[in-house]
C-alpha cells in the first residue's frame, strides 16, 4: 500500500552556495546556526531546551545530562590513539 503525501510543500529556492565556504558571520546574517560540535556543547544546549525538558521530564533529563557530563569528562581526560600517533614523538 502506497502512502500519499497530500501536503505538497514548496521546497523553496535552490541554494547552490557551498555553506562550508561561508564565514560564521555570513551564516548568522542569513539565520543559520551551527550544531554543537562536541558532546559537552550538545549537553549544554539540551539543558537549555525547554521543549525537550518538558517532553521528557525533569527527572530523566537531570539523570541523562549528569550522565553525559560524566561521559564527556571521562572522554576529555583520556589520550586518544590519534593524539599518541601525532604528538608522542614530536616533542
Amino acid at each position: 500500500m502506497a502512502i500519499s503525501n497530500n501536503y505538497h510543500l514548496d521546497p523553496g529556492v535552490r541554494n547552490d552556495t557551498n555553506m562550508y565556504q561561508r564565514t560564521p558571520k555570513e551564516l548568522a546574517e542569513v539565520g543559520i546556526e551551527l550544531l554543537p560540535t562536541t558532546l559537552k556543547e550538545a549537553v549544554e544546549e539540551l539543558a537549555k531546551d525547554k521543549v525537550i525538558l518538558d517532553a521528557i521530564g525533569p527527572e530523566f533529563c537531570d539523570y541523562y545530562i549528569n550522565f553525559k557530563k560524566q561521559e564527556w569528562n571521562e572522554y576529555h581526560n583520556n589520550i586518544s590513539q590519534w593524539e599518541l600517533d601525532k604528538y608522542l614523538m614530536l616533542y
